[in-house]
């Protein structure tokens, strides 16, 4: 059902309970079923005006305090233009290295798909790189394992 009727239920279920009724004895008060009660609170069915008037006479409460229902109201235009945080393609990082004991700074930048096949190649490098510094720094001849002619 509509937000309206949810939120009508809402109000009943609230008021209902802050009396202290329980949903058998309220739905006697007002001459209607528990199910039929239920489904008000819930906003699966739509309530009449005749009924919400008993309802709100067996609370002692102003009919205008179930009915003060406001729909939202959504934007068109974006939330967030021109916020200097939002709109830039990059955006610093922290995150502390707990094999340094020290908080790093890094910056992540957006790449376009273009840049991407070029930053993996560097990665591919970078990582034959630290096999290689790691292969050089375990060997037995003194760090090197390029042969010497």
């Amino acid at each position: 059902m509509g937000s309206f009727s949810y939120h009508v239920g809402q109000r009943i279920k609230k008021y209902r309970k802050s009396r202290g009724y329980t949903i058998e004895q309220f739905s006697a008060m007002i001459n209607k079923s528990k199910a039929t009660l239920s489904k008000y609170e819930n906003g699966t069915i739509t309530i009449d005006i005749e009924t919400l008037y008993d309802i709100a006479q067996a609370l002692n409460i102003d009919l205008k305090c179930f009915i003060d229902y406001q729909p939202p109201v959504f934007h068109q235009e974006q939330v967030l233009t021109g916020n200097f945080y939002f709109n830039t393609p990059q955006a610093y990082m922290y995150y502390f290295d707990g094999r340094i004991h020290q908080l790093v700074r890094s910056l992540l930048r957006e790449v376009s798909d273009e840049q991407i096949p070029v930053l993996l190649g560097a990665l591919k490098n970078l990582n034959q790189f630290v096999h290689l510094q790691a292969a050089e720094a375990a060997s037995p001849n003194g760090g090197s394992v390029r042969k010497r002619a």
